[in-house]
């Protein structure tokens, strides 16, 4: 079990710093491709539709392969990927490579992902360890930019941690389905609960992530992005802790307080306290992901863990969208708001799943 860790540790790692390393290299590429700024976010672009096309087809194949062989195919993706980006002739051909190596990551997260919740009891502690760590990865990544410059090698450096994870993927033990869920027909009500739950709960996290700065812009351009660096740095170490509160608590409880006091901290932060409130939303927010998905595996089968996976990369793509348009209208002083709301909504789908799985548990089976 302990290669479980230690690769997951580094699989996290390098999924966070490959999420995160294309934007601060946007000037480096556009340099090196010499390509317009608004053509250069196509490489981020592609690797996020990249990364959920890759979630769902690990998901139609995780009982075909196994945690081992998606690993295998996911690392060596990301480093078929990685060496492109590298050594691109050309942009086209970048923006393609760094797709291949987003397809990769939604492979590599499902295994991770999936393996670590069928952990039993520990699922949600091992969660929020290696969710942190991808935390980690991302904040790492733009030092790496800085450090040796964003047009070849820390692709290069990421492509050679990808092909370690290639070559030790034989390590990966195997991790059968725990759940009482794992055979039989999918319960349709929870499953889309647990999907539309994602949805929400990653709109807030990307939406905030993605706005705050421009919410923030009043402190100058350096100090509301050195906050927003501040939120993911919350995000980390609330992940952390989210790891011993779940050996203590119940998860739905965790769920649920960390909702409300989100909620709080976001309606707060349409005070001239928004830069220590978006601080709160952080640390509020950080252990639901994992929690979460912890609570998935416990009421349904892991091998569907992808789709609720995918719906989290919809909400991702959705919400910034549409704080982008709602703040063009009507000023990015509606953020906070739109986002307490989402996380009203991600609330009200938490307790609608605490009863509809409790009346399930109490439901004697026929």
């Amino acid at each position: 079990m302990r290669s479980f860790y230690v690769l997951g540790f580094i699989a996290f790692l390098l999924l966070g710093a490959l999420q995160a390393v294309y934007g601060p290299a946007f000037s480096a590429l556009q340099a090196r491709f010499d390509v317009s700024r608004a053509d250069v976010g196509l490489i981020a672009s592609s690797h996020f539709l990249g990364s959920m096309l890759g979630i769902l087809a690990a998901g139609g194949l995780l009982k075909r392969l196994e945690l081992r062989g998606l690993l295998r195919v996911g690392s060596a993706l990301i480093a078929l990927g990685l060496a492109g980006v590298t050594f691109a002739p050309a942009w086209t051909f970048a923006v393609v490579c760094a797709s291949l190596a987003g397809f990769g990551f939604g492979f590599v997260s499902v295994t991770f992902n999936v393996g670590g919740a069928r952990l039993g009891v520990r699922a949600a502690g091992v969660l929020n360890i290696l969710n942190a760590c991808f935390g980690l990865g991302s904040i790492l990544a733009p030092l790496s930019v800085s450090a040796l410059g964003g047009q070849t090698w820390p692709y290069a450096l990421l492509g050679l941690t990808a092909l370690g994870l290639l070559l030790s993927a034989g390590r990966l033990p195997h991790l059968p389905e725990t759940t009482v869920a794992s055979s039989g027909r999918a319960p349709i009500v929870p499953l889309a609960l647990f999907g539309g739950f994602f949805v929400l709960y990653v709109g807030v996290e990307a939406g905030v992530g993605s706005w705050m700065t421009a919410h923030l812009s009043d402190l100058g351009v350096v100090n509301a992005a050195t906050w927003t660096s501040g939120f993911w740095l919350a995000v980390t170490i609330g992940r952390l802790l989210g790891a011993p509160l779940a050996l203590r608590f119940k998860l739905p409880r965790i769920i649920l307080s960390a909702l409300v006091l989100a909620i709080v901290a976001l309606l707060l932060a349409s005070t001239p306290a928004a830069r220590f409130a978006y601080l709160l939303v952080g640390l509020a927010i950080a252990p639901l992901f994992a929690t979460t998905l912890a609570w998935f595996g416990q009421n349904i089968s892991t091998g569907l863990a992808p789709l609720v996976l995918a719906c989290g990369g919809f909400g991702g793509t959705l919400f910034p969208w549409l704080l982008g348009v709602l703040s063009a209208r009507f000023g990015t002083d509606v953020v906070p708001f739109v986002e307490a709301g989402v996380a009203f909504g991600a609330l009200l789908v938490a307790l609608l799943l605490r009863v509809r799985l409790k009346a399930s548990a109490e439901t004697p089976a026929l």
